[in-house]
């Protein structure tokens, strides 16, 4: 079963505030969009179980977006909250547990943790990528419609089998 997005987004909150790197609301995003891509290549299942829309800079997973957006362009400071129904409390959820999802979101942030946010938008925002499909998808350009995890397999396939025979060159 997946995660929530709030529960991956806290396992690179704590890669962030472990090696002192802040992580603005803009970048969890690209490292969320990064995790979902990398887990549904390999495992071909989502890391999490929330869709990211289609808004005008970028895909963005909207519960994420709501829990950060205090921030601004800040570094998040504190573990994003879930509802927990037991204790009728808010709590911080827990980063995911599962072997794949661990290293999925480690190679993500060994590999992209350091980026800036502006360079990873650069890759999100690819022509004919998942966003751009979804965005100018119908007869009119269209904002926060649901990005398929369909799409976002297809076109981390596309990339990564294509770098793989690159480096096989």
């Amino acid at each position: 079963m997946a995660n929530s997005a709030v529960s991956v987004a806290n396992a690179f909150l704590l890669n962030g505030f472990k090696d002192k790197e802040p992580i603005s609301p803009m970048m969890i995003q690209k490292l969320l969009y990064l995790a979902q891509g990398y887990h549904l290549y390999l495992c071909k299942l989502p890391v999490f179980d929330e869709d990211f829309q289609a808004w005008r800079f970028g895909p963005v997973v909207p519960s994420i977006y709501q829990a950060c957006k205090k921030y601004s362009r800040h570094g998040i400071t504190e573990l994003l909250t879930e509802w927990y129904e037991e204790w009728e409390e808010r709590v911080p959820a827990a980063p995911p547990s599962e072997s794949e999802a661990i290293k999925v979101i480690e190679f993500v942030w060994e590999n992209y943790g350091s980026f800036n946010p502006m360079r990873l938008s650069q890759w999100t925002h690819v022509k004919d990528g998942p966003w751009d499909r979804a965005l100018k998808s119908g007869t009119r350009i269209r904002r926060h419609k649901p990005i398929p995890n369909m799409h976002i397999q297809e076109y981390f396939e596309r990339a990564l089998g294509d770098q793989s025979k690159s480096n096989a060159s």
